[in-house]
């Protein structure tokens, strides 16, 4: 565990279960979630950074990355696909509360918005699926040319940026009208398995199957549209 601060350790532990993947924390700030091996959920003290509980899920997470899991901020739900499935586990309660199908093969990483009960959840076929996860009912999709890998919102959740297998093809969506704004590639092919907003927005990390990172801008609404408005003064001369 390291100081945020100053990078320095805090605290080392280590469990019997061997690889261990953090994701967030719980609502009250005071415990770490973590995945272990053979499919458990461990919560840690982060004041003492002693082992609060460890469940078992009966979940198939042995192969879980951060992207394909998520806690919403404030809240005491993980999220995370399953098979063809999205299941919300009540860290609370240590329980399974609710499973949807979302794919009829299997799910791909998912994303919660900073701003408003969302969830995108990529399906690895032409489509996302948009879900408002407090109520579990589907929020409408967002349909590209190929299969989508990776998805995250951007701060100020008004954007949504996606990964895809096409030549390495990033495609920027305008979350509240449910339509592509923008596209823009690597110019390779290998799929996208990871994307990311810099905290202000305006950059797009973008990771391939080969562990290359590419870095993009990101036009803002306000960029695109004077982008659109010279295109119409074009096209009217």
């Amino acid at each position: 565990m390291l100081d945020a601060r100053d990078l320095q350790v805090v605290a080392r532990q280590s469990t019997q279960s061997g690889r261990i993947l953090p994701v967030g924390f719980s609502a009250d700030g005071k415990s770490l979630v973590v995945l272990e091996s053979g499919n458990k959920i461990s919560l840690w003290n982060v004041d003492t950074w002693q082992l609060r509980s460890r469940m078992e899920t009966g979940l198939n997470i042995e192969r879980y990355s951060k992207a394909y899991c998520a806690i919403p901020q404030g809240s005491d739900m993980l999220l995370c696909p399953n098979g063809r499935d999205l299941v919300w586990w009540d860290l609370a309660q240590s329980k399974e509360l609710a499973r949807v199908r979302v794919n009829s093969r299997r799910s791909g990483n998912i994303a919660i918005s900073p701003t408003e009960p969302l969830l995108a959840s990529a399906s690895r076929s032409d489509f996302i699926n948009l879900w408002n996860w407090q109520t579990r009912q589907t929020a409408g999709r967002l349909r590209g040319p190929r299969s989508f890998h990776s998805v995250a919102f951007s701060p100020d959740g008004r954007r949504l940026v996606s990964g895809s297998r096409s030549k390495g093809a990033l495609m920027l969506w305008d979350v509240s009208a449910r339509q592509e704004i923008a596209r823009f590639g690597t110019g390779v092919w290998p799929i996208l398995d990871s994307v990311q907003f810099s905290p202000g927005g305006n950059i797009i990390c973008a990771i391939d199957a080969e562990k290359t990172a590419y870095f993009l801008r990101a036009p803002s609404f306000e960029r695109i549209n004077a982008i659109e408005a010279e295109q119409r003064r074009t096209e009217r001369r």
